[in-house]
């Protein structure tokens, strides 16, 4: 079909073959550095049925081609690699004038051989410790340049906390968790001295914390929603962690609480209680929260046989139990603790089943668990104190490890275990330094439990050093704070996985895969990740997408980048599998990881092996 400038149309009918003899194709790299020695790869492809002779002209270089009948050669010549842009030219010329020639020209950018990395270093300066010694050392840790050009940062615990309290400001917020957490961090911020809320703010939080209760007494995650057994516990528990520190609660808000206590015990006790995973809270949690409000009187109608689980599992008669569970060892704790704190407390323990010698077996369970706790504790480098694994895999509203250290952290100072408490309060800001807390609703627990600390430990400071220094691959060095990153490659053939060396050749065709090893000292929010790869490797997988269950996978035209949420502590690794689609000699830039909520944790490799490559 065709029509002329006239728009008159016509059509035309007949079988015709158009092509070239002979074609040239030349698959290049996306980039190259300076250091690279490429040889080009020409495949010439012929159509007819006849064999082709020519001459290939590559820049400088020229060669006799002979191209058997419907059949396809290749040619291998080395390149000069120019500054700024390669410019690749190939022509076929064919010795008979009859046929028809070819040429493609190709460009390739060349990229500098250097690489802008951030090297830091940074430790936790204890009160009365020598500051000057401490940044000294710091600055005797850098690799890449000297320490003496790194900037100095410096933030003490209170400062963290003040700084902390208002990220938890959320009044425009419907949901009924951060609202009831917006106004504890409020009320917090008011003993702080700190700018909070004013009492408008204050009392259209109070206003909208109470729409959210319901009729039944107990509250909902959002307005006009059932209300929720955990969401209410929730709620019962900042107030009480409010009252007990001395802190006022809303009048508002207090008169409700003993009606969400016996929403609590309705809920617990009906015939078709709520299932967990729509809310409900497990006996161990109910009695937790059930324990803080001993003066609402307890007129549930229990079974001997629930009484009977109560009472094994408050005051054991042989072994304790929850050997593995650090989390429900201190929540134990904290019910027998508040159970023996008042008369109403040992009448509550009674109505549940421990009759007899209430106060001596609460007393003594309690102490048996004061004691089996503390032969957890695991000291950290920087001096604080921490419980590993307290709560992990399981997580939760009022079950997370942020929750669980706050409520270790206020158990051993409640029980003499000063030391050990203020160790903890320096490692949950540490995590606070090195984590994202906004999704946790223990944030406002954490920050209360530091905020009761000493003034020693609210003096203690984080000291950190960083600089930035732009180099040649080649003089990069490994250094870290915090991470370690190294990269291996391994040839992967028909018995495995075979680790690659210095001058270990790789064919064109070949499957290699880059594993790199990575060390975290703890576990670390928002992680990014970047992986360089040689020009002469193509990723299998060159599409962009979810790595993980929490990670994305960034492929870049000349390198990897991984973004996680969260990051775990100790050895992790992070491999990709590659082609070889390139012959020649080739190098990278080197790793690097780096946590973008707290940018002087981050490490980079060195420069690793160069990629020697040939064609079949």
């Amino acid at each position: 079909f065709a029509h002329d400038k006239q728009m008159r149309n016509a059509t035309l009918r007949k079988e015709m073959l158009v092509t070239l003899p002979v074609k040239i194709s030349v698959l290049e790299p996306q980039y190259l550095y300076p250091e690279d020695r490429w040889n080009v790869r020409v495949s010439l492809s012929s159509s007819v049925d006849r064999e082709v002779k020519g001459v290939l002209t590559v820049g400088d270089s020229a060669v006799d081609v002979t191209i058997p009948a419907f059949a396809q050669t290749s040619v291998e010549l080395p390149v000069g690699i120019e500054a700024g842009e390669t410019v690749v030219t190939a022509i076929f010329k064919p010795t008979m004038a009859s046929d028809a020639g070819d040429a493609v020209r190709v460009k390739i950018p060349v990229l500098e051989s250097w690489q802008t990395i951030t090297e830091a270093h940074s430790a936790v300066l204890l009160a009365g410790a020598d500051r000057e010694a401490l940044i000294a050392d710091l600055r005797s840790r850098f690799v890449n340049f000297s320490g003496d050009q790194a900037a100095l940062k410096e933030i003490s615990i209170k400062e963290m906390i003040m700084e902390a309290i208002p990220e938890e400001f959320d009044t425009n917020s419907e949901n009924c968790i951060s609202l009831i957490r917006t106004l504890y961090a409020a009320t917090l911020a008011r003993k702080l001295g700190s700018k909070g809320l004013d009492e408008a703010a204050m009392d259209a939080v109070t206003k909208r914390i109470l729409e959210c209760r319901n009729s039944d007494g107990g509250f909902c995650w959002i307005k006009g929603f059932d209300s929720s057994p955990i969401v209410t516990a929730v709620v019962l528990d900042l107030c009480a962690g409010l009252r007990d520190r001395g802190l006022e609660i809303p009048a508002a808000i207090e008169t409700t609480l003993p009606a969400a206590v016996r929403f609590l015990d309705a809920r617990q006790f009906a015939k078709e209680t709520t299932p967990l995973w729509r809310g409900g809270l497990s006996r161990d949690l109910y009695l937790y929260v059930r324990s803080l409000y001993p003066q609402v009187k307890f007129t549930q109608k229990t079974e001997r046989k629930w009484r009977k689980e109560v009472r094994a599992y408050l005051v054991p008669s042989s072994g304790r139990g929850l050997q593995h569970t650090l989390y429900g060892k201190a929540r134990r704790m904290k019910t027998l603790q508040a159970l023996s704190s008042s008369e109403e407390g040992l009448t509550l323990a009674r109505a549940m089943g421990i009759t007899l010698g209430t106060s001596r077996r609460i007393r003594k369970s309690l102490e048996a668990d004061t004691r089996s706790l503390v032969q957890y504790a695991v000291s950290h480098k920087s001096g604080g104190t921490y419980f590993p694994s307290a709560v992990m895999p399981w997580r939760g509203l009022l079950e997370s490890e942020l929750y669980a250290h706050s409520l270790i952290c206020d158990l051993l100072d409640q029980r003499g275990e000063t030391e050990l408490a203020e160790g903890v309060r320096l490692w949950l800001m540490l995590q606070k330094e090195t984590q994202q807390w906004g999704q946790d609703p223990a944030t406002v627990n954490a920050l209360a439990s530091v905020l009761d600390g000493s003034q020693e430990t609210l003096a203690t400071r984080v000291v950190a050093l960083s600089g930035s220094v732009r180099k040649p691959f080649a003089q990069l060095k490994a250094a870290g704070n915090g991470f370690t990153i190294a990269r291996e490659w391994y040839l992967v053939g028909k018995d495995g996985r075979r680790q690659l060396s210095d001058g270990d050749t790789l064919e064109v065709g070949d499957k290699v895969v880059g594993v790199c090893s990575i060390w975290n000292e703890e576990n670390r929010s928002f992680i990014h990740i970047s992986v360089p790869r040689p020009a002469c490797l193509r990723p299998q997988n060159q599409l962009s997408g979810h790595y993980g269950w929490n990670a994305f996978r960034s492929v870049r035209f000349d390198r990897t980048e991984y973004w996680f949420e969260s990051y775990p502590e100790e050895k992790t690794t992070v491999e990709e599998a590659f082609y070889v689609t390139q012959s020649g000699v080739f190098h990278s830039a080197v790793p690097e990881i780096e946590s973008l909520y707290a940018p002087h944790y981050r490490a980079n490799g060195e420069t690793g092996i160069e990629m020697i490559t040939k064609s079949h």
